[in-house]
């Protein structure tokens, strides 16, 4: 029983977003529409790492699980159950996407949406590649 309290609390643990001091889409729209120099390199940069990121996140997640499974604290249904509701929050950005057309994406998503423009990027970032880039599977 305690193991299935402990595997729940890691599925939130794993999968709920934390807290971050994202900047809203009105400053990223703000800063990428300047005419200053600085700002054409810091608006992508900053999607780029945003999407890096996303990567880091997927890869810490699998280990942090197997680690879990080899160590015996979640046996192998409780570890499949976890990456299978995983795949669901999962980006599949292809391969070769350019800064800027994630800039194109993002920017033409806040246009649709304007609703989210007071709403940190980091989500209107991944509402837009999900959307953008389905997976798949």
């Amino acid at each position: 029983m305690n193991k299935f309290i402990l595997s729940i609390l890691i599925c939130f643990i794993l999968f709920i977003p934390t807290k971050s001091y994202s900047i809203t889409g009105n400053k990223w729209l703000e800063i990428c529409q300047t005419n200053e120099e600085w700002a054409f390199s810091s608006c992508s940069v900053y999607l780029v790492g945003l999407k890096d990121m996303e990567y880091y996140k997927n890869i810490m997640n699998n280990n942090i699980l197997n680690h879990m499974k080899k160590r015996g604290i979640l046996n192998e249904r409780t570890v499949y159950a976890i990456t299978e509701i995983s795949k669901g929050l999962d980006l599949c950005i292809p391969e070769g996407v350019s800064p800027e057309q994630l800039k194109k994406v993002v920017i033409n998503w806040l246009e649709k949406n304007p609703g989210e423009l007071h709403e940190p990027l980091t989500g209107s970032f991944t509402s837009s590649m999900r959307e953008t880039f389905p997976c798949k599977n």
